[in-house]
C-alpha cells in the first residue's frame, strides 16, 4: 500500500482480543468503534480510553497515542490491517484505584516493562474474525525498495499468520 492511500481495514486490539475494523473518518468514530467492539470499555468516559500505533523511538518499541488533532495525518500513513492498541488512561475509570503509591519494598520486585503494573491497560493478543467482512484477504507481496521495510515486514509477517489461521 503506498504511502498516498490510507488504509480501508485497520485492526483493534484490546485484552487479547485483535478485531478489523473499517478506518474510521474522525477520533471520536475510532473511540466509538472501541467501545462498541469491547463491551467492557463501552461504560468509560471517551478520554479515558486512547489509541495508540507501536512505533520505534530511539531504537526501541514504544506504544504512541494519537491525539485528536492528529487523527487524519495518522490515519493517512498507515497500512491496510495495522494494529491500532487500545489503551485505559486511568486506573480509576476500571476500578483499580491504589490507596497511594507503593512502598520502595513493593515496587523493588516489579518489572517496569510489565504492562500488568501499568497505569495503561495494554492489549494481549487473540484473534477474532470479523465475520461480516467479505473482501479478499490475500496478502500483496512485499516490496524490497520499501521505506519502511522493517515495520512492513513485521506487518506482512503478521498477516501471513493470520490467513494461514484463516
Amino acid at each position: 500500500m503506498s504511502s498516498s492511500t490510507s488504509p480501508v481495514v485497520l485492526t483493534y486490539r484490546y485484552n487479547e482480543k485483535l478485531v478489523y475494523v473499517t478506518k474510521p473518518a474522525s477520533y471520536q468514530e475510532a473511540i466509538k468503534y472501541a467501545r462498541q467492539l469491547f463491551p467492557e470499555l463501552a461504560s468509560l468516559p471517551s478520554n479515558h480510553i486512547g489509541i495508540c500505533i507501536n512505533g520505534l523511538v530511539s531504537q526501541r518499541r514504544e506504544l504512541i497515542r494519537i491525539s485528536p488533532m492528529a487523527w487524519k495525518p495518522v490515519m493517512h500513513s498507515r497500512t491496510a490491517y495495522e494494529v491500532l492498541d487500545i489503551i485505559i488512561d486511568d486506573p480509576e475509570a476500571e476500578g483499580q484505584v491504589e490507596d497511594g503509591p507503593p512502598a520502595y519494598a513493593d515496587a523493588a520486585g516489579k518489572d517496569p516493562v510489565d504492562s500488568s503494573q501499568s497505569s495503561c491497560r495494554f492489549p494481549r493478543h487473540t484473534i477474532i474474525i470479523n465475520p461480516d467482512y467479505k473482501e479478499d484477504l490475500r496478502v500483496p507481496s512485499p516490496t524490497p525498495s520499501s521505506s519502511s521495510s522493517s515495520r512492513k515486514s513485521v506487518v506482512e509477517w503478521a498477516k501471513g499468520l493470520l490467513i494461514k489461521r484463516l
